[in-house]
């Protein structure tokens, strides 16, 4: 049997950023009122020149790609030599309740030309996570109107695209 919990028993400060949760090495290099952009320390001698930009969903935090150095999607990155950035989110408030789609997608745009100008690479890499993946979906559909190339490849994880599902 496995051993029983109570929730007295957990410290409300059990995870603390930067000592055992989201402990790889990086800077915020970039802010804006919706974001703050995470660049990443290189792991490995040799770096793609080509970035990666992580998109988490809004609702989530930035450390859900890098939980424990056993448990993290940014070390897997920069051990492979790919330069990862990624964004972590503000928490609006009911002064932002305004925000929308476009909100997020203009603060998106503006990471992206952020991270070009660091590395000096023309384009990013994107991996976006549910409602992380679906505002860069929308991004990657707004640069295809405006005739950009900002974007050259792009996974998406959990991400729900077709909401006319069962209708």
């Amino acid at each position: 049997s496995f051993p029983t919990r109570r929730s007295s028993d957990l410290s409300k400060h059990a995870f603390e950023v930067g000592r055992n949760l989201a402990c790889t090495p990086g800077a915020v290099v970039f802010r804006n009122e919706l974001l703050e952009l995470i660049q990443y320390k290189p792991m490995s001698e040799k770096q793609y020149p080509r970035p990666l930009l992580i998109v988490p969903p809004q609702i989530n935090k930035f450390y859900v790609f890098d939980l424990s150095p056993e448990k993290s999607l940014a070390r897997f990155c920069l051990r492979s030599g790919i330069q990862t950035f990624i964004v972590s989110w503000r928490n609006p408030t009911k002064a932002q309740r305004e925000w929308g789609l476009s909100t997020y997608i203009e603060a998106l745009k503006e990471a992206i030309d952020v991270i070009c100008a660091i590395t000096g690479s023309k384009d990013v890499n994107m991996l976006g996570a549910c409602s992380g993946g679906i505002t860069t979906v929308t991004l990657l559909g707004h640069y295809a109107a405006l005739g950009e190339h900002k974007v050259h490849a792009f996974t998406q994880m959990v991400s729900v695209l077709d909401f006319e599902i069962g209708r």
